[in-house]
């Protein structure tokens, strides 16, 4: 029985996260990392819009849990949520962000009765088709301020030609886990660094020397005539 109770007295106590009021999540800023490659990088929260739903309307371009629903509330208060993605094409947006997101705020907006609204530069008329709205419920119980417009309260960041595409393993081992406290609070909120950038400084190094090699070669071709 001794033996018991010291079994009972070195277990391991669970986590308890403390309990979060709605004023807690009133004007809050979310990062949300896509699964997988979003996990990469900092975030406060975990979403999942699939590439591959991307790219089929009849299955709405993104599945019914992508957004957490912690995510959707905070929207609902007024608040923002950045959502981190990453693709091994050089590209600006995923096919995850460029066609799972906007559709989302789409469906968000209906849920508010804002129709009619342009998410994105990039909206076509199969995403407002397919967007049925599913937060009515959440819009009633928790009200709302504004609705979802990628670029102004919802942002996205995708990091092109990143190398784990596609590699779970590498993901399993660099994966980060999401953060206790909000980054937005911790100043970070537009302060994560796209790990392709002395890429691009080095593609624009190389413009400038071929543009001035060629003026050079033109000169001197002159000069010998």
């Amino acid at each position: 029985m001794e033996q018991d109770g010291d079994e009972e007295e070195h277990q391991t106590p669970c986590f308890q996260p403390p309990a979060l009021r709605v004023e807690d999540l009133r004007g809050r800023r979310l990062v949300l990392a896509n699964l997988s490659n979003g996990i990469m990088y900092p975030h406060d929260d975990v979403c999942y819009f699939a590439s591959q739903m991307a790219h089929h309307k009849p299955q709405g371009y993104f599945n019914a849990f992508a957004m957490p629903i912690r995510a959707v509330i905070v929207l609902l208060l007024g608040g923002e949520l950045k959502i981190v993605d990453a693709t091994r094409h050089d590209k600006p947006l995923s096919d995850a962000l460029k066609k799972g997101v906007p559709t989302w705020c789409l469906l968000f907006n209906r849920a508010i009765k804002a129709r009619g609204i342009q998410v994105c530069p990039w909206q076509t008329d199969d995403m407002a088709e397919v967007a049925n709205s599913r937060y009515r419920k959440l819009a009633e119980y928790y009200g709302h301020t504004q609705p979802a417009v990628c670029g102004t309260n919802v942002h996205l960041e995708c990091h092109a030609q990143c190398t784990f595409d596609d590699k779970p393993e590498e993901i399993a081992i660099g994966k980060q886990l999401p953060s206790r406290t909000s980054l937005a609070d911790s100043g970070e909120w537009h302060s994560v660094q796209t790990p392709n950038e002395p890429r691009l400084l080095w593609r624009v190094a190389v413009c400038i020397g071929s543009t001035l090699a060629i003026v050079w070669l033109s000169r001197w071709g002159k000069t010998t005539r």
